[in-house]
């Protein structure tokens, strides 16, 4: 009670400009594999419902932390699926956001299991709630229209403990998939990766103090990328800048988590 009555709260209706809709997603994520993670218990007849569902809320919290920590990384770990993602996290920072998220909660003083759970969640060798929550993880990523790997998820789906058609229950049981929008081919992209670093920063709404933060430049300098990013593109401001940007595939759509 003391961590939630401590905590800074985020209200989607009256959003910060450096998070905005971030958390919201976020959060819907996470009511996603919790709702999959009680249907998976259900049929598993695993018993630890309440720390379950909350391991299952918790279970991408590092992703905030990374998203906080270090400029580009959703442009430089996007992926098409979850164990993509992983990977890229673990080549370009040497460890992953459920790494991260372990550390966190014990740095809350949550349950070691709840911690271990988190830590774990994306382990091919996870088995328990850590195993639900992997399932639940990418069941949610389906229900959300993402590419989801049909091999990884019946691997999982036994890891879990489910038999095959217990697997296409919960699939049945769960809200359908939005339709996932056509695959872009990324043009050729004539910023330098400074430009693109500054760009990426521009898209998450940062102001120019707030990404020569970020990015440890001076304010003239953040103006002087973003000159030339706009000359480059064409663009008239920094909205415009970023719509074209992310319609050619340069940098991720917000709307992935």
């Amino acid at each position: 009670m003391e961590i939630v009555s401590h905590a800074r709260t985020y209200d989607f209706l009256e959003q910060a400009p450096v998070w905005k809709g971030v958390p919201e997603r976020f959060r819907l994520h996470g009511v996603a594999t919790q709702r999959a993670a009680e249907r998976i218990a259900l049929l598993s007849g695993y018993a630890e419902h309440d720390r379950l569902m909350l391991t299952a809320l918790l279970h991408d919290i590092g992703k905030l932390v990374l998203l906080h920590a270090y400029p580009g990384y959703q442009r430089r770990t996007h992926a098409e699926t979850a164990r993509q993602r992983v990977a890229a996290e673990r080549r370009e920072l040497g460890f992953d956001h459920a790494a991260v998220g372990g550390v966190l909660a014990r740095r809350w003083g949550l349950p070691h299991t709840v911690a271990a759970t988190i830590e774990s969640h994306h382990t091919p060798e996870a088995d328990g709630a850590a195993a639900i929550i992997r399932l639940a993880d990418l069941l949610a990523h389906y229900v959300q229209g993402r590419v989801v790997d049909p091999a990884e998820l019946r691997a999982a789906s036994a890891q879990a403990g489910l038999a095959p058609e217990q697997l296409r229950t919960v699939m049945y049981d769960l809200p359908l998939p939005a339709a996932p929008p056509p695959p872009r081919v990324p043009e050729p992209c004539p910023l330098s990766t400074r430009e693109m670093d500054v760009l990426d920063q521009l898209a998450q709404g940062l102001v120019y103090k707030q990404i020569a933060v970020e990015l440890e430049l001076s304010s003239s300098t953040v103006r002087t990328h973003l000159h030339n990013v706009y000359k480059k593109l064409g663009a008239t401001d920094r909205a415009q800048a970023v719509l074209i940007a992310n319609a050619r595939g340069w940098i991720p759509s917000r709307d992935s988590v």
